[in-house]
């Protein structure tokens, strides 16, 4: 199994800005990973940047899979992920509750998590 990238995503150091091209342009999938099937056999599988950040966001999730041998364009990868959406919106609605986010921040995550959640119709 592929091990995680040396740093993890996040905000270079000063800024407050992820930048999602850096993250996504490492591994790819091999020719014979259950992800370079779904992505038309192309081992080289790296998306030019784009104008749509959704479309940013999704071939960066797809990455992020593809580095685990995984697309979300496979059902099953699909499913798999929508319930970690579910799972992750659950967890904002109880931080919500317990006063841990105001509505603000909540309304803030939760409106990222959607984003999130629909990436994967963009692929």
């Amino acid at each position: 199994m592929p091990s995680a990238p040396a740093t993890p995503p996040g905000p270079p150091t000063g800024g407050s800005v992820i930048n999602l091209h850096d993250w996504r342009t490492t591994p790819k999938p091999t020719a014979t990973s259950p992800g370079a099937a779904a992505i038309g056999g192309n081992t080289a599988y790296q998306p030019d940047q784009s104008d749509d950040p959704l479309t940013d966001l999704a071939c960066t999730l797809e990455a992020l899979y593809a580095e685990h041998e995984r697309t979300l364009t496979d059902p099953a990868t699909r499913q798999a992920f929508e319930i970690a959406m579910d799972a992750t919106a659950l967890m904002l609605q109880g931080a919500l509750a317990q006063g841990h986010l105001t509505p603000e921040q909540h309304l803030t995550l939760h409106g990222m998590i959607e984003g999130m959640r629909s990436a994967p119709r963009a692929l």
